[in-house]
């Protein structure tokens, strides 16, 4: 029977009665006549944080990062996510695991030393139980790009021993 929006457009609220029966997440009603009122959540979900899921520095051939989001969402797949890399070469997705607010994505570490770091790219494909789509309407308004990064250290740092008969410290004669 009504509908009152307070302040700006993220504050809608809706009442009125009904005979039926429903669940959560309302609290649970199964008969008669009730009032209710229910606000509207009109918040778009984002991108929480994206964390590396193992050590780092690493030499290992894949390594996962962690998405969270602000709220259970679907249509997440490999297609979502890019690889910021620096000096690393023939890096990739390899896989994506997880359901609701946390999903995993496995990345080959490819070749070379450096830095690999997972971008969410929004095309408006991820979406809430809402349907509305990660960061609100329009493609690109979701973009993640300030995650954690990999350090990757494929190849050994080379250690180099001072001649016989000289210091470490101030590398002359002693």
């Amino acid at each position: 029977y009504g509908i009152a929006v307070y302040g700006n457009a993220e504050n809608v609220y809706v009442s009125g009665y009904s005979s039926e029966t429903w669940g959560a997440p309302i609290r649970d009603y199964t008969g008669g006549k009730a009032t209710f009122v229910a606000k509207v959540d009109l918040t778009p979900p984002i991108v929480g944080s994206i964390v590396l899921a193992n050590a780092s520095p690493t030499n290992a051939t894949s390594v996962n990062f962690t998405v969270t989001f602000s709220e259970p969402v679907t249509g997440v797949d490999e297609t979502d996510f890019a690889l910021n890399l620096y000096d690393i070469s023939g890096a990739a997705s390899t896989g994506l695991t997880g359901s609701d607010d946390v999903y995993t994505v496995t990345v080959s570490t490819g070749n070379g030393n450096g830095f690999i770091r997972l971008d969410v790219l929004d095309d408006d494909s991820i979406v809430n139980v809402e349907g509305r789509p990660l960061g609100g309407m329009d493609p690109g308004n979701g973009d993640f790009t300030h995650g954690q990064e990999y350090i990757i250290t494929k190849t050994a740092p080379v250690l180099i021993f001072p001649r016989h008969g000289t210091s470490l410290l101030t590398n002359r004669f002693v």
